[in-house]
């Protein structure tokens, strides 16, 4: 018996003694009390209870109808007054790309290392030190809101308001997550239009999943990923996208946080043109099947797995399911399409899953590199465990550091922890140094799977995947994480990092993929238009101890 079933019938007889302790009280308690001495010393019986009826007496307390006051006057109006910088857009990349090859030979002083900002005050009153951010001494203090970035457009900081504005709110499953939907649900096709196809030479992807993780062919996959982001005549990038950054200045460094997404034609007056499409994708779900995830699990994960096929997936999307212990098993030796036959097929083949085995996260993770990679599209690996290792690579920094330099990215990686007490370690860590986000569940073994869905209508929708990030000779920064995820539609993409005070601007190129189209802009931000985060600082480090477990 395992010490989880062990646990569960202690609960068990617990509760059972309770419930008999209960009836025992029930039924003898009217013989007790039923059950009288009298004054002569004798046992009689309590007479029985009478009861009579008595009349309601009138409510002291009237009530009456009271009108609505109607306001006499409407609400005062706030005025702010606001600053604007206006910046330019880089019209010629090539010139861009010319200047950090050969960047003019310009060196700050001591005395030019200080802040630009016309009143030396700004950035005093926002040195802090580390220890108060992580202790939360400054958690009141206020956040601006994020400067939106639009190349030609005039950059405006909002107005302080005197309260804490934060990014995001806190994580809650039960009202972030969307509400649940019926299998039954039919596949949605999200796709604005095809996009053109261009040829790669010397590459053709693999109709079968090959029998072993063969670096060679890893190689020969992200070679043809970088032929087709390797060309002279990428479309421009910037009209597509959102940007706004943050700031902090603390001991002689500005540290900055990026947020980058992709603008949409709800939230644009631009042209559909300037709207990046949704592209196909390939997804594999690998399921943990061993023994310690037990049979509960495994059953609420194998409700999920069925479901995210149905609601996480695009018309054009392919498939594929592997089931691992100490081994690992494919369901096809092919990707499979989205279609009523390949879901039905799906579904029969989760049906036979049983927990048993030990597991072997390193062998499981690196067969998504078994897979063949067609560089249009994106391929997406979601990893459902308990994160437990234990036969095989088991040492966790092993597992992270040899996966991801043999990844280096090419296949994002999203991960479900389905209990509490799972590696959250090397879950967090492999997935963000793998272009992908993770979840622990930490509810019941029955709803183990809740929130698997979830977690995978994050990257439903890819529109620009492989992206690099090059910054301008110039522009010394420590930024992380050094490998971004892919941008999908409705998400944001955030990065931190540092520069030496003084620095003027925050200057990078941004690349990507669409399909076989290639994009490109080089992006500027003025330190000086940023508003204030004190939290970045606390963020850049946490990032940065997460890249030194990968390495």
């Amino acid at each position: 018996m395992t010490n989880e079933r062990r646990q569960e019938a202690i609960v068990i007889a617990l509760i059972a003694s309770a419930i008999v302790h209960v009836a025992l009280m029930f039924y003898f308690r009217p013989k007790v009390m039923a059950v009288v001495i009298n004054d002569d010393g004798k046992v009689g019986r309590r007479e029985a209870m009478r009861v009579s009826r008595s009349e309601a007496k009138p409510n002291p307390v009237q009530i009456y109808d009271l009108d609505d006051v109607e306001a006499k006057r409407e609400a005062p109006i706030a005025e702010s007054s606001i600053d604007s910088i206006t910046i330019s857009p880089v019209e010629n990349v090539s010139d861009v790309v010319a200047e950090i090859k050969n960047p003019a030979p310009e060196i700050l002083s001591e005395s030019e290392a200080e802040p630009i900002v016309e009143d030396p005050t700004v950035f005093e009153a926002n040195v802090i030190k580390l220890d108060d951010v992580v202790s939360g001494k400054i958690a009141a203090m206020p956040i601006d809101t994020p400067t939106i970035v639009e190349q030609g457009a005039t950059i405006q900081s909002a107005p302080d308001s005197g309260a804490i504005k934060p990014e995001m709110p806190d994580f809650n499953p039960d009202t972030f997550f969307p509400p649940e939907i019926a299998f039954e649900e039919k596949v949605t096709d999200r796709f604005e239009s095809a996009p053109e196809t261009r040829s790669i030479s010397e590459f053709v992807p693999s109709e079968e999943v090959y029998e072993e993780v063969d670096e060679k062919v890893v190689e020969a996959e992200k070679e043809a990923i970088r032929e087709l982001m390797n060309v002279d005549d990428a479309n421009d990038l910037w009209p597509m996208l959102n940007v706004s950054m943050t700031k902090q200045l603390f001991e002689g460094y500005i540290y900055y946080k990026v947020m980058i997404s992709p603008k949409t034609s709800a939230s644009t007056t631009n042209s559909a043109k300037n709207v990046l499409p949704v592209v196909p994708k390939d997804i594999v779900i690998l399921i943990d099947a061993s023994g310690s995830i037990g049979n509960d699990r495994l059953e609420s994960c194998r409700i999920a797995g069925k479901k995210i096929l149905r609601t996480c997936t695009n018309t054009d999307d392919r498939f594929n399911i592997v089931a691992f212990r100490d081994k690992y098993k494919y369901l096809s030796q092919k990707w499979m399409n989205c279609d009523k036959e390949g879901l039905d097929y799906a579904d029969a083949w989760l049906n036979r899953l049983a927990a048993h085995g030990r597991t072997d996260v390193f062998a499981t993770i690196s067969s998504v590199l078994t897979l063949p990679r067609d560089p249009r599209r994106p391929l997406i690996a979601m990893v459902v465990t308990d994160g437990e290792a234990n036969t095989g690579v088991s040492e966790t920094a092993q597992i992270l550091s040899q996966f991801t330099s043999l990844n280096d990215g090419m296949i994002s990686v999203y991960m479900y922890g389905v209990k509490s007490s799972a590696n959250k370690e090397l879950i967090d860590v492999l997935t963000r140094g793998n272009r992908g986000e993770s979840y622990i569940h930490q509810g019941t073994r029955w709803t183990a799977g809740k929130f698997i869905d979830s977690l995978s209508a994050k990257f439903r929708d890819p529109v620009l995947t492989d992206l690099r990030i090059v910054y301008s000779a110039n522009v010394n920064a420590e930024a992380f994480p050094r490998r971004l995820k892919n941008l999908y539609r409705g998400e944001t993409l955030t990065f931190v990092g540092r520069v030496k005070a003084g620095t003027p601007e925050i200057a990078f190129s941004l690349k990507g993929l669409n399909g076989d189209k290639t994009y490109e802009s080089f992006i500027k931000i003025p330190v000086a238009v940023a508003s204030v985060d004190p939290s970045i600082p606390n963020l850049w480090k946490e990032e940065q101890a997460v890249d030194s477990k990968l390495n």
